[in-house]
């Protein structure tokens, strides 16, 4: 087998996403269903699962469906935009990540710190969020903490041990 164009484009994760469900729906369509090669099926099936666990952005996409192809192209419009310096791999990063706040936003973007300012920093994260959605806020479990802390200790061991 010979490589005839390396890497000729790059694709987006909601872009496998969909490209993977339509491939399943194909098959599943019409009277003649056809079967996919194990292999093919099975590395599908794992890549869907990966796609659709959170804390991955796709995790609710059938609920929400806040990626589209109309929203990544309004993403890399007012992204390129607003900030022309940034690169392609960047921003594909920034689309697959959907970082919500600066630490994030730094890990995907190289010398950011030499390149924005604190405030354009805030403002790529913010067009995220606009464009992007972010999650539902994790409820936090600290009201069992406080029991806990309130009680006797030797009590609380015992009642998490079942005693």
């Amino acid at each position: 087998m010979k490589i005839l164009e390396a890497q000729s484009a790059v694709l987006t994760n909601y872009e496998v996403y969909q490209h993977l469900i339509d491939i399943r729906k194909r098959n599943n369509a019409g009277q003649h269903k056809r079967r996919m090669p194990e292999d093919a099926f099975r590395l599908s099936k794992e890549v869907l699962e990966y796609l659709q666990t959170k804390p991955y952005p796709l995790h609710d996409q059938k609920e929400k469906q806040h990626y589209s192809h109309a929203t990544l192209e309004l993403f890399c419009e007012k992204l390129a935009e607003r900030f022309p310096d940034i690169t392609k791999a960047e921003g594909l990063a920034i689309f697959n990540v959907r970082p919500t706040n600066i630490p994030v936003l730094a890990i995907i973007v190289e010398a950011i710190e030499d390149r924005y300012t604190d405030e354009e920093q805030q403002q790529i994260i913010d067009l995220v969020i606009e464009v992007l959605g972010q999650d539902d806020p994790e409820p936090e479990e600290e009201e069992e903490g406080e029991d806990a802390e309130d009680g006797d200790p030797v009590q609380s061991v015992e009642t998490a041990n079942g005693a």
